[in-house]
């Protein structure tokens, strides 16, 4: 119909087709690229209620001038007005007139409206009972904005929102009275009070009720609400009471959770102080204002009164966390810890900071930000590594009092040994409050918290959780077992490895007290190696500048910042940067025009006076002299983008030539992109931009996403984004747009219009690359003398992917936490003479308790329960010598620090350390007794295979007998339990095996000429009468292997061992394989053992 009705009114000679159909998706191009403004249709109302609704709109025309001063009549195009009033009238008109059945499917009505009700709480009053009139409100859902305002009741209506059916944003409210001649706020919503769920409504329903508790406030707006190294926009909010150190009565902030604006508006009760902590994540802190001072350095907070606004956040920031900093680094210090880390971090932060006063005294605003940011970046580093620090030294400490707990036992079971249970706990308790005394004297991790006797009560708490959860594990897990074993109507007497590992080390820790002179001597030994290991060693923790060699040429001398990803940087990125090197032309960024929809390329249509061309993409640089110089290369005809020039655009050479265009050529060097009036100013030859790499290896072209990136986030998802926490897919394939269908115009022009800015590059002038020093250095800042310094400079400031061209190619620049194990060859020898004193006690005590082992052996335990015993009396040494050791080494650190005896030695604090030597020294002990557990092992039974064999098949019969004996009075009972047992597995088709023809008797073998009766020979079988008899057709699992035997168990007298019988089993294999026959009865025969 349109196309009819403009080739009947003459509108399809020139320029582009009037109508272009976004009711149908296209593959070619999607809908939201002729769209570029992003703007709001009367037809989504209509939708969302229900109503079939029709929009029409200019397409490809970014409506730039609407709204601004320039939207004035002398710009409009009256000759296009005209044609396009022309042609929509005949469109409406032909469309009105021909008949239209929409049938039954229409769109659903998913408005919904919020009624509130506002209320004012007094000062010092328990409910609010009066209402709020006047309060504006916003509620926003989503982009959209809803504006109402409360009646004399304190109620107000907000129409036109959309069912969580539609869209899972919430409906978020704010609401302030304002002061009629200030502007001021004077009374704000109660965050607490009100509740969460009060003031982020989710729209349920199609008519949805909320109540709101405003208080009366003052309001202090801060700045710069992001993070300085990697650019995050904060979204987790401390707020505290500068007099209570708690979090205020009353409270409400706003625009903390937009994550695209750097201010912060918070409302208060009238004269308080507030203390703000700020990040971007839980898992550490980046903002902390407290109005510190040398002498207050916690600080009195601002007061809302007196700081309506805090001007200079940064260096407020920046201020406050160092005067916070400095007492705890000197505090750590004091006490023998020590961060060449933080100091030199702290150093470089104190430099900035005083600096950035210099600067600001002296007006010089620029370089007072780029300073002032620099040192708030590195004191956000340096308090995390001092939180980190001071938890790493407790957490060392309580790591060994965890270790005090077996230590207190093994000292008990070698000192007193007592068998009264009274006494046990007494001694152990004794022996535990000793040691942790002595801790709590010497070790500094006490005194750098401000409760350490909670510390320690609530690890004791944690610990006595911990034993009593177990028992309870425990006390299930066996109940299980005996209602398992009920079921199964068998009973095991066989102990699990854990219950025979912990018998093993109460009866291994109790011999070491049998031999005392040798235990000393052992325990010594590894007293001194913990010791050795914990005061000639050391772990330092450093901060490292490294890169990695990433290609081998190098597009240009300089450096690139960006996001891993391609996601995108804030606005506010570049004039970070930017203020690092004022006065240089040498800092150039990239933008690219995307669509919401990643998977989409952000298309646009250029237009011509004789023709049109799309292009794929449309990105944005620089126009300053660096970008010229290096991008001019590319270009075949025209020039490179001039300074501070706008309306200018530089076109593929393909696209300028259906466009019938010439660069600077008047009459042919005008286009129109985006509805804007361009001149073109360059053209560049084919694959030249594909073939132009950033210092990344990439071109610098738009990417599109697949398809699977661009999921619907779920509801959980949406809510989480809403509260501010950082939820992304993580996709790494991406495409980039073919340069060839690439436009670029001016950075600022492409900006304006919804650009996303993706990177940050600083090329260095060939003066600067060759050794001269550079005009853009700040002071101390980051210069650009050469590549090298620069990426090391950035990579320690921030926290982005850095490239870093070099004349020996590019590399990527890292700054990472390391960590130093010094101190290492002092310790070889004596591990060395360690690991053989202990390998040679060990054997002789092996080879001394020959006698003992046969004991044991004799008693029933296994071999491996009699190489536990001696694992578990060298996990004792190792237990007793590990602790008294660190304890020798933390009382002679307190004792002798400072003095010569103790030089060359250092005291280690660390947790790691402290691990560190634990696990070295058990190491030690365990790998000396490897080899005598072995040979007690064997000992334990030197002429006996570990496991038993089957005996090979003879005509298909395996004929054996099981290893052990019964008395005759027994095999009634024994029999009548296999009677049951076999007989229960009649019938089944899971486990191991499954029977039938179950059938038992009694024989009397003497009867059948099998010789006189025992009882003849030998006395003791005098009482026998008959043998017990069990017959069974078995299937052996797995069935699909058909697998059927006849089972044979006939109970005979041993005439060897008189008054007791043997059993004697016969297998003959009825049907299957013969090798998967024998196989699969060493588990038949396993179970009925």
């Amino acid at each position: 119909t349109a196309a009819s009705i403009e080739s009947s009114m003459g509108l399809s000679g020139g320029g582009e087709p009037f109508y272009r159909d976004a009711l149908r998706q296209s593959r070619l191009r999607p809908w939201q690229s002729y769209l570029v403004d992003k703007p709001k249709f009367g037809g989504e109302i209509s939708a969302r209620a229900g109503i079939l609704g029709l929009t029409l709109a200019t397409v490809n025309d970014a409506r730039s001038l609407w709204g601004t001063p320039e939207d004035t009549p002398e710009r409009v195009d009256f000759a296009f007005l005209d044609r396009q009033a022309r042609f929509v009238a005949g469109l409406l008109a032909a469309v009105c007139s021909t008949p239209f059945d929409p049938g039954d499917k229409r769109p659903r009505n998913v408005l919904a409206t919020l009624v509130g009700r506002a209320n004012f709480i007094r000062q010092g009053e328990l409910f609010p009972e009066r209402p709020a009139p006047g309060t504006v409100f916003l509620v926003y859902q989503g982009k959209s904005r809803f504006y109402a305002m409360a009646d004399a009741k304190g109620i107000f209506r907000v129409h036109g929102l959309s069912s969580s059916k539609y869209v899972m944003d919430k409906a978020v409210i704010e609401g302030f009275r304002f002061d009629p001649d200030t502007g001021e706020a004077v009374w704000a919503v109660d965050k607490k009070q009100t509740g969460k769920d009060a003031y982020r409504v989710k729209m349920a329903r199609d008519f949805m009720e909320t109540d709101l508790i405003m208080f009366g406030c003052d309001q202090s707006t801060l700045f710069s609400a992001l993070d300085p190294r990697t650019f995050r926009h904060f979204t987790k909010i401390e707020l505290l009471d500068g007099r209570r150190e708690a979090p205020p009565m009353r409270s409400w902030f706003s625009r903390l959770d937009t994550l695209d604006s750097t201010l912060l508006s918070l409302f208060l009760e009238p004269g308080t102080t507030y203390k703000l902590i700020l990040s971007d994540t839980v898992l550490a802190r980046k903002m902390i204002l407290l109005n510190a001072s040398r002498e207050n350095p916690h600080g009195t907070g601002y007061s809302v009164d007196a700081w309506p606004i805090l001007p200079v956040t940064e260096m407020a920031a920046a201020r406050d966390m160092w005067e916070l900093l400095a007492p705890r680094i000197k505090n750590l210090e004091d006490h023998g810890i020590f961060n060449e880390r933080i100091r030199e971090l702290e150093s470089q932060g104190v430099g900035y900071l005083k600096k950035a006063e210099e600067d600001l005294s002296g007006q010089a605003y620029g370089a007072f930000v780029t300073a002032a940011r620099a040192s708030w970046a590195l004191a956000t580093r340096v308090y995390n590594d001092v939180e980190k620090t001071q938890k790493d030294v407790l957490l060392g400490v309580l790591f060994y009092i965890a270790l005090f707990v077996p230590f207190a036992y093994c000292l008990e079971r070698v000192l007193f040994c007592y068998a009264d249970i009274h006494k046990r706990i007494l001694a152990f308790s004794g022996v535990l409050a000793a040691v942790i005394a002595v801790v709590y004297n010497v070790h500094p991790a006490f005194r750098l918290t401000y409760s350490p006797l909670v510390v320690i009560l609530a690890f004791f708490i944690l610990g006595l959780s911990f034993v009593v959860a177990m028992i309870i594990f425990f006390r299930f897990e066996r109940e299980m077992g005996n209602l398992q074993k009920r079921a199964m109507h068998v009973k095991t007497s066989e102990i699990g490895g854990l219950k025979a590992f912990a018998a093993a080390f109460v009866i291994g820790v109790s011999n070491l007290r049998r031999r005392k002179i040798r235990t000393t001597l052992t325990c010594l030994t590894l007293i001194i190696l913990t010791f050795t290991i914990m005061s000639f060693t050391a772990v330092k923790s450093t901060r490292q500048e490294g890169a990695v060699k990433y290609r081998d040429d190098a597009p240009y001398q300089g450096v690139l910042l960006k996001n891993i990803g391609w996601r995108s940087l804030p606005p506010e990125a570049l004039s970070v940067v930017r203020d690092m090197f004022p006065g240089s032309g040498n800092v150039s960024p990239l933008c690219w025009y995307e669509l919401k929809d990643k998977t989409q390329p952000g298309m646009g249509e250029v237009v011509s006076a004789s023709g049109q061309a799309a292009v794929q993409g449309v990105m944005g640089l620089s126009t300053y002299a660096g970008e010229a110089a290096r991008m001019s290369r590319i270009l075949s005809a025209g020039r490179w983008f001039e300074p501070g020039e706008r309306m200018a655009v530089i076109l593929p050479q393909g696209v300028a030539a259906r466009l019938g265009v010439a660069p600077l050529e008047p009459g042919r060097d005008r286009v129109r992109l985006f509805g804007m009036d361009m001149r073109v100013v360059g053209v560049f030859g084919p694959n030249s931009l594909d073939g132009m790499r950033d210092l990344d290896g990439e071109p610098l072209t738009p990417v599109v996403f697949p398809s699977e990136a661009a999921m619907e986030a779920t509801e959980a998802e949406k809510e989480a984004m809403e509260s501010g926490e950082d939820v992304r897919s993580m996709q790494s394939r991406y495409q980039h747009v073919d340069g060839d269908l690439t436009a670029i115009v001016p950075f600022t022009v492409l900006m304006g219009l919804g650009g996303e800015l993706k990177s940050i590059s600083v090329s260095i002038p060939e003066t600067a690359a060759a050794g001269a020093p550079s005009a853009g250095s700040v002071g101390d800042g980051p210069a650009a003398g050469s590549a090298t310094d620069l990426a090391s400079r950035l990579a320690e400031r921030f926290g982005l992917a850095i490239f870093a061209g070099e004349p020996d190619g590019t590399f990527v620049y890292h700054s990472t936490d390391t960590l130093s194990y010094a101190g290492v060859p002092n310790i070889i020898i004596p591990l060395v003479i360690s690991v053989c004193i202990v390998l040679n006690t060990m054997i002789g005590s092996v080879y001394e308790r020959k006698r003992e082992i046969g004991v044991y052996t004799a008693v029933g335990l296994a071999p491996t329960h009699v190489s536990f015993l001696f694992i578990a009396e060298a996990l004792a040494f190792a237990v007793i010598s590990a602790v008294l050791g660190y304890l020798l080494a933390q009382v002679a650190a307190g004792l002798l620090s400072g003095t010569s005896v103790w030089a060359g030695m250092t005291a280690n604090y660390s947790s790691l350390a402290g691990v560190a030597a634990m696990l070295l020294v058990i190491a030690v002990v365990l790998l000396s007794v490897i080899y005598p557990s072995k040979v007690a092992g064997e000992i334990a039974i030197p002429d006996v295979n570990r496991s038993w064999s089957l005996p090979e098949p003879k005509n298909g019969s395996i004929t054996l007998r099981l290893p052990f004996l019964m008395r005759i009075r027994e095999q009634e009972y024994a029999g009548g339990f296999l009677l049951d047992y076999y007989t229960s597995h009649q019938d089944i088709s899971h486990g191991l095996f499954s029977t039938d023809d179950v059938q038992f008797s009694f024989l009397c073998p003497w009867e059948q000429g099998g010789g006189p009766h025992p009882g003849q020979v030998d006395e003791a079988f005098s009482e026998l009468k008959s043998c017990f008899r069990l017959t069974a057709t078995v299937w052996l699992a797995p069935f699909d292997f058909g697998i059927k035997q006849r089972v044979d168990i006939l109970f005979l007298p041993d005439m060897k061992n008189p008054g007791f019988m043997n059993i004697e089993v016969t297998l003959e294999r009825r049907a299957g394989e013969a090798g998967m026959w024998k196989r699969l009865n060493k588990g038949f025969l396993n179970e009925l053992r």
